[in-house]
């Protein structure tokens, strides 16, 4: 099966004045289906609002951010604010211009349609006389 999207590298850049952040890849899945693709993001703490998907020249990216105002005096501290961000390039049959996002629990769920005519179609054979 060919390819029908490709990471592309992440570069990272830091507003001036901005605090450094890490920067983490979260990890993705990507499912093709009849009719679109599904990519599963897994960004934990972040929440709708800080998610942000984006399409920019054939390029999928997908970005979020875990607030840094978490409440509580934590005893011990293993997770820190981040910056998640991953990278794909649309290949084939994608249509940048149909793209749905919805965000739940840490998981980013992106659906990217397949473009008409690279859809499966069955024809009717025909009885010839």
């Amino acid at each position: 099966m060919a390819k029908k999207v490709e990471e592309v590298e992440v570069t990272r850049h830091q507003t001036p004045g901005e605090a450094a952040r890490p920067l983490r890849l979260p990890a993705v899945d990507v499912e093709e289906r009849e009719s679109e693709y599904v990519l599963t993001a897994e960004m934990p703490a972040v929440g709708r609002d800080g998610a942000d998907v984006t399409v920019d020249e054939g390029v999928l990216i997908l970005r979020g951010r875990v607030r840094e105002d978490v409440e509580g005096n934590a005893q011990h501290a293993e997770f820190s604010p981040a910056d998640f961000e991953r990278r794909f390039r649309l290949l084939g049959d994608a249509d940048p211009g149909r793209v749905a996002a919805s965000m739940k629990d840490g998981v980013l769920t992106v659906r990217l349609s397949k473009q008409e005519k690279a859809k499966v179609r069955k024809i009717e054979v025909q009885r010839s006389e």
